[in-house]
């Protein structure tokens, strides 16, 4: 039992606790009209009667501290209603009205949920709102604007050095770009008057232009054309830019769409090119004149009635390109970029004066119903006229209910894949070819149909030893959220063929095993463990040689590992035990 004193202290000690966090929170009322204002000319005026239960309005020279937000700055005035402050349920910071000096304005919730500061600068802003600003959440609405003149708009919570738009979330076309700096803030500074302007934030909006060889470096004088056309409403934009800091800022575009860029520089080749996607290749490139250029124009012979003559049809031009040369933070390994293409007309002819000789391009054909064909590498040595040619693809091989697929090796020699998929359902394409015998790669392609496919047809030129070998194709895509892939077998006439098992490969497996496991059993009955594992592992051996036995989900090549392992095993234990002597 606790004594009378011990009792009476703790008693004591509450009473003290309870007056002191009551004294810690204070509440207090202030009448609507009522305004805060610090030593920097930044004031708060009520619209409404409040009550508060903040202590220290003034936390510092420049602020005013309210309802657990911070208005900081100069010279600017800010409106606020009751409940449209930090933490109300509608989940946004909204102003009732901002008038600005010539300073700017910080508005920072204490709230995690708005994640960083939004700050305002402009004569003209007269309203700003707020909720938590995520980047690439599918151009979720951020904020809520009006200004009567160009502004500026700075935003936290962004990936340091990264490019941003300030994004229309219905149209997704943007109001202005910019570079984030190396904390995560990224300021807005040429945002457009208008009334109660809804935006997004978005990593879009800028393009860049650099040189088509390694180091890539920024192109700073380049003056461009931008040409884009709206194809559902067949309505063109035409922009002319010239080059800031090595980019240029295209946010008056559907971001998602693609539009064409024709672009001139003293100590550059003229180039054309197609951008498929600027949040998928957010770079053009250009050839310096101080490089070897050979000319090509391309003529493209259609057989199939599915790529032109129109205005829709498109022959776009790729180079390996390592991003890491330019992007060391956010860059990729090397990847096939556009580097020139355009939508070819009814002629079917485009010119391409930005290919170095002798190097690897890789060609393209694509219409507006997501159907595209790879015309394979091209590698430009002299000037010339080169004919494309498109072929009919004739599936024969059926996958499911609605896509479908084949593969075939030809006389040239090529290994071609064909695939199709009249729902535009199947993006990540990739596929592969490699040895039958030894399962080692010959060719892996980069992905394709990044967006989504329709039609799709690539072939890869085989050496020799290639060809007169039987190959594997394997490939793989994501179709509607889920994965998706087949595995083929071919050979050309005349090849040599590999001898298997004709029993289909698990069940041909599950009866090595079996014949293993007797192997296993009656070996301990008639001769030692060493011998009995040496049987086992050659007998094993023997199998995967005649590629009968793959351990599960195991490769050829790692149950040979395992089997190997089991070898070793059995010979060191015979020589240490003594059954070898």
């Amino acid at each position: 039992m606790m004594d009378k004193k011990r009792l009476f202290i703790i008693l004591i000690a509450l009473l003290l606790f309870t007056s002191v966090a009551a004294g810690a929170v204070s509440f207090w009322s202030a009448t609507a009209g009522s305004s805060f204002s610090s030593s920097s000319d930044v004031t708060v005026e009520l619209v409404d009667n409040e009550v508060f239960d903040t202590g220290s309005v003034f936390p510092n020279s420049q602020t005013v501290y309210l309802h657990n937000t911070s208005f900081h700055g100069n010279n600017a005035t800010v409106q606020m209603a009751n409940n449209n402050w930090n933490g109300t349920a509608t989940n946004w910071v909204n102003t009732t009205s901002v008038t600005m000096g010539s300073g700017e304005l910080t508005i920072d919730p204490d709230n995690p949920f708005f994640g960083s500061p939004v700050t305002v600068s402009g004569a003209g802003i007269q309203m700003i709102n707020f909720t938590n600003i995520i980047p690439s959440d599918n151009y979720k609405e951020d904020l809520v604007y009006t200004t009567n003149s160009t502004a500026s708009i700075t935003v936290g919570n962004v990936t340091a050095l990264n490019t941003y738009g300030l994004v229309n979330p219905t149209t997704l076309k943007g109001y202005d770009a910019a570079i984030s700096n190396a904390t995560g803030f990224v300021t807005f500074d040429q945002v457009p008057a208008g009334t109660n302007i809804h935006a997004a934030i978005e990593p879009l909006g800028i393009l860049f232009l650099r040189n088509q060889t390694a180091p890539h470096g920024l192109i700073l004088d380049a003056t461009l054309v931008v040409f884009y056309e709206d194809l559902d409403t067949d309505t063109p934009i035409i922009i002319n830019k010239t080059t800031s800091g090595g980019y240029v800022d295209l946010t008056q575009l559907n971001l998602t769409k693609s539009f064409i860029i024709s672009a001139q520089s003293p100590n550059h080749y003229n180039m054309t090119t197609l951008i498929d996607d600027i949040s998928v290749q957010s770079t053009a490139f250009m050839l310096e004149k101080s490089k070897p250029q050979t000319s090509v124009t391309f003529v493209l012979d259609d057989k199939t009635g599915d790529f032109g003559p129109d205005d829709n049809v498109a022959l776009e031009i790729f180079r390996g390109i390592s991003s890491l040369d330019y992007d060391p933070i956010n860059g990729t390994a090397t990847r096939w970029l556009a580097i020139s293409g355009d939508r070819i007309g009814n002629a079917n002819i485009f010119n391409s004066s930005s290919m170095e000789t002798q190097t690897r391009y890789r060609l393209k054909v694509k219409n507006n119903l997501n159907q595209e064909r790879s015309l394979g590498t091209f590698v430009p040595t002299t000037p010339a006229t080169v004919t494309l040619s498109i072929e009919n693809v004739n599936f024969s091989v059926i996958q499911g209910q609605t896509f479908q697929w084949n593969s075939s090796l030809t006389d040239n020699p090529h290994q071609r894949f064909n695939y199709q998929d009249p729902d535009d359902l199947t993006t990540n394409l990739n596929w592969n070819v490699s040895y039958f015998d030894n399962e080692s790669l010959i060719y892996s392609s980069p992905l394709n149909c990044i967006s989504a496919c329709g039609t799709f047809s690539e072939s890869y030129a085989l050496n020799n030893s290639a060809s007169n070998s039987t190959l594997m194709l394997q490939w793989s895509a994501l179709r509607g959220g889920k994965y998706i892939g087949a595995t083929t077998v071919g050979t050309r006439p005349g090849a040599v063929i590999p001898q298997t098992f004709p029993v289909a490969s698990n069940w041909a497996s599950l009866g090595a095993i079996a014949i293993l496991l007797i192997l296993t059993a009656a070996g301990g009955g008639i001769s030692s463990p060493g011998m009995t594992g040496l049987l086992v592992s050659g007998t094993a051996g023997l199998l995967w040689l005649l590629k009968v036995l793959t351990f599960g989900p195991l490769s050829q090549t790692q149950s040979g590992a395992l089997i190997f392992l089991g070898l070793f095993i059995s010979v060191t234990y015979m020589i240490g035990t003594g059954e070898a002597a």
